[in-house]
């Protein structure tokens, strides 16, 4: 499903997760849960609009108080502020980029396993079946996401902010608020494929979820 960037600000599920340090929701609302079915989220923070979310939370309306709740919290380390959290599935990893370093924690557990270092991040994506995962940052950082050893540092332009792995291209998405607006990055191997002036200052994308 893709959704237009018009209806972003409208809503957002993350994974379970949500960004105010490391803490762990676990959805309890039927319409979410059918909302989930139908477009499962897969390793990546998922935007979605109330129309799209269906069941009760409908423009106009309240979102029932009790639809979320907390069920594990944990200390972040580290200074700085944190932007995007990304939940790596297959590894069962949750990244925190904060500082100079992107921090990874057990996703069940939610205890520490390992950093990223030197790399003044704003995201993270991961392309499963390569195991790469790469920063928002400048340079970006290219690791194994098995063992979380860089593998390489990858030259860009602009201002690094919001980051997409686009699986049906194997690709990397490295949006800046700057131009170049997108580097396009081949999961694969690291090698810039090129870039995308936008026309604009991107924040975010999803990939659509039948192929297109």
């Amino acid at each position: 499903m893709t959704i237009p960037i018009a209806s972003l600000a409208c809503g957002v599920a993350l994974s379970g997760l949500i960004a105010s340090g490391a803490s762990s929701f676990a959805l309890t609302d039927p319409a979410a849960k059918a909302y989930q079915r139908a477009y499962p989220v897969s390793s990546r923070i998922e935007f979605f609009s109330p129309a799209a979310y269906g069941g009760a939370h409908t423009l106009g309306k309240q979102p029932d108080k009790h639809a979320y709740k907390i069920v594990k919290t944990t200390q972040t380390m580290g200074t700085g502020g944190i932007d995007y959290v990304y939940a790596d599935n297959d590894n069962r990893r949750l990244y925190v980029p904060r500082g100079n370093q992107v921090l990874v924690f057990d996703l069940d557990s939610l205890k520490t396993t390992g950093s990223i270092t030197n790399a003044r991040a704003r995201g993270v994506a991961v392309d499963p079946k390569a195991q790469h995962g790469f920063s928002s940052s400048r340079p970006v950082v290219m690791w194994d996401a098995t063992t979380l050893e860089t593998i390489k540092t990858i030259e860009v332009q602009g201002r690094p902010d919001g980051i997409l792995f686009e699986p049906l291209t194997e690709r990397v998405y490295v949006f800046s608020h700057s131009e170049p607006n997108a580097t396009v990055i081949d999961s694969k191997d690291g090698s810039v494929v090129g870039t995308i002036d936008l026309g604009g200052a991107p924040e975010q994308a999803a990939s659509g979820c039948d192929e297109r």
